[in-house]
């Protein structure tokens, strides 16, 4: 199964309408699930833990849990309109286990936190990291400027152990036990950073 997300137009275009199709690698001619938004979509992603829920993040910071076991829209959990995350924007939502039954949404926002969603109804979260802002000036950022955690990836091994790609260029080795600050960095990029992945086979390496 392959969730897609699809949107019309650009960013600025008045039609921001957008579809999700689940396809299955058996009918590469019809999906079988269309779901229907009235956003723009910014990414989707499969629950690790519960395979029929799937987050669909939109650009403008609501994110929905569809559902996809039924073929009409089906929607089990959403975010509040008064979240943070509505006023700063969101730029990529990944899940994690929490346990050996359960999995949480984690959300990468444009003021810099990295929040932990507690419940699969979105209904309650709390901050894992709080935002970092530039002390010295770097190549892409001015004098204390608040960077954006543009994406996060989990350690295969270590469950707490993270790193978060900044929209500076800066990769941020952090610890879902530690909201305060950060344990290591180091500038990867010129220009923000939108994807991480560690080696399956040796996870000390990863690249950006």
């Amino acid at each position: 199964m392959l969730a897609v997300g699809y949107t019309s137009g650009d960013k600025f275009s008045p039609n921001r309408e957008s579809l999700v199709c689940i396809w299955n690698v058996k009918n590469l001619v019809h999906p079988e699930r269309e779901y229907k938004f009235d956003l723009r979509i910014k990414c989707v992603k499969f629950s690790i833990k519960h395979p029929n829920i799937l987050a669909v993040a939109m650009e403008a910071g609501v994110i929905k849990l569809v559902d996809i076991s039924t073929k009409e829209l089906l929607i089990v959990g959403q975010n509040m309109s008064e979240d943070c995350s509505l006023q700063f924007g969101l730029y990529a939502v990944v899940w994690v286990e929490e346990d050996l039954m359960e999995d949480r949404l984690i959300e990468c926002l444009g003021n810099g936190h990295v929040n932990k969603y507690m419940d699969l109804h979105l209904k309650a979260k709390k901050c894992v990291h709080h935002s970092i802002r530039v002390r010295e000036r770097s190549k892409c950022n001015s004098d204390k400027e608040t960077m954006s955690a543009v994406c996060v990836k989990f350690h295969p091994l270590h469950r707490n152990l993270y790193m978060m790609g900044s929209s500076s260029g800066t990769v941020y080795r952090c610890d879902l036990q530690n909201t305060q600050s950060y344990l290591g960095k180091f500038e990867a990029h010129v220009g923000p950073i939108y994807s991480i992945e560690f080696n399956p086979v040796s996870p000390v390496i990863f690249l950006t």
